[in-house]
């Protein structure tokens, strides 16, 4: 039996991946959906107040006819429920995991010297989320404890398991062990939908949510030059940091009136779907690895997109037809609304369905 475990809190990416989990459990696991335990736990906090964290999930596994899903609601049921699952079946603690947990399960393994259970679990990183913070220079003896342990601990995992190269690296630099490998998620969608666009206006949109590390003033100042074309700016708010989102807002409406729009409601995945499917162009400003959900639905749905820094040169690199970002200062109008030509949307389909194949492969040697 594989068991994922997932919070509760994170509604806007948790059903998603579990989404693509069970629609590829035929590809990936010997028994399909029969091999699949889901846990989710809510037992911290909340990211979106007065949303419901548990219908999301009930929901998804009804549409998918699963009956192996499991709700905790307390820290000690949780801690429970992973270490009374047998050290020959697989855990797989995704990153939203409730970060005290994560502590607890890790000093109980380097106790108890607990090998056999430390090699059941494989820890899949979001974002460069290493369960714990990376800094060496802590002069709290505490916090230095704890990345002893987890230097340790780490180690002993059957898999630590990165989204992209660039994490691969840093968690090699940090553990130097060789249990750690990239394999992003599959995906749950079409290789590409030839999504049908009204002409006008150009519907640009401006990352995908509100935290600050999105930079979008940055984006801002290089579309302001087009503001008096027929052009909308789209930016979810849905969450990230109250102050900055009424910062976006307000420079948004300072720069472009009322040809910017956003919104602060989280959307049904169909909604958010149709949303992306009706842009023309996708931008965003993050020199971070976050996002990865909205650049490759724009792929899809062939969306122009432009990325900066290391994101830029993972998807050159992996052969998509993406854009550089500072490119934008130079570029005339004309050439940012210009669509994808059929060359570089054939280019996509092959580049998807390459890395379908080449994942399922990777995700399939996890699970069995």
């Amino acid at each position: 039996m594989i068991y994922h475990f997932f919070s509760a809190k994170h509604i806007h990416l948790s059903p998603s991946i579990i989404q693509s989990i069970l629609t590829n459990a035929h590809l990936t696991n010997t028994n399909g959906k029969e091999d699949i335990c889901i846990v989710v736990e809510d037992t911290s906090g909340t990211v979106f107040e007065g949303k419901d964290k548990i219908t999301p999930y009930t929901e998804l596994a009804k549409r998918n006819n699963f009956n192996n899903l499991r709700i905790v609601h307390t820290k000690i049921n949780l801690l429970s429920t992973i270490f009374k699952i047998s050290s020959k079946d697989k855990i797989l603690f995704h990153s939203s995991l409730n970060r005290e947990i994560l502590v607890i399960v890790n000093t109980i393994i380097h106790i108890f010297r607990l090998k056999k259970k430390a090699l059941s679990i494989n820890y899949v990183c979001w974002g460069g989320d290493f369960g714990y913070s990376i800094n060496r220079t802590y002069k709290n003896p505490v916090k230095r404890f704890l990345n002893r342990i987890y230097d340790q601990v780490f180690t002993w995992y059957g898999n630590i398991i990165t989204l992209d190269k660039s994490d691969e690296d840093k968690a090699k630099n940090i553990f130097g062990s060789n249990n750690i490998k990239t394999i992003p998620y599959l995906s749950n969608r079409n290789i590409l939908t030839n999504s049908t666009k009204q002409t006008s206006p150009i519907r640009i949109m401006v990352s995908h949510s509100g935290w600050r590390h999105n930079h979008h003033f940055e984006s801002f100042k290089l579309l302001e030059k087009f503001k008096s074309y027929d052009i909308e700016i789209i930016c979810p708010l849905c969450y990230g940091e109250s102050e900055y989102i009424q910062e976006v807002i307000a420079k948004g409406k300072s720069i472009f009136g009322s040809k910017f729009k956003y919104f602060t409601e989280l959307k049904s995945r169909q909604e958010y779907s149709d949303f992306i499917a009706s842009n023309h162009i996708y931008i965003t400003a993050t020199e971070t690895q976050t996002g990865l959900g909205a650049i490759n639905l724009s792929l899809v749905h062939n969306v122009k997109v432009f990325v900066k820094d290391f994101l830029y040169n993972q998807y050159i690199e992996r052969g998509y037809p993406v854009f550089n970002f500072n490119n934008l200062i130079n570029m005339t109008f004309n050439d940012l609304k210009a669509p994808l030509d059929e060359v570089n949307l054939k280019k996509i389909i092959e580049v998807k369905q390459i890395e379908f194949n080449s994942r399922t492969q990777l995700w399939k040697s996890i699970y069995n």
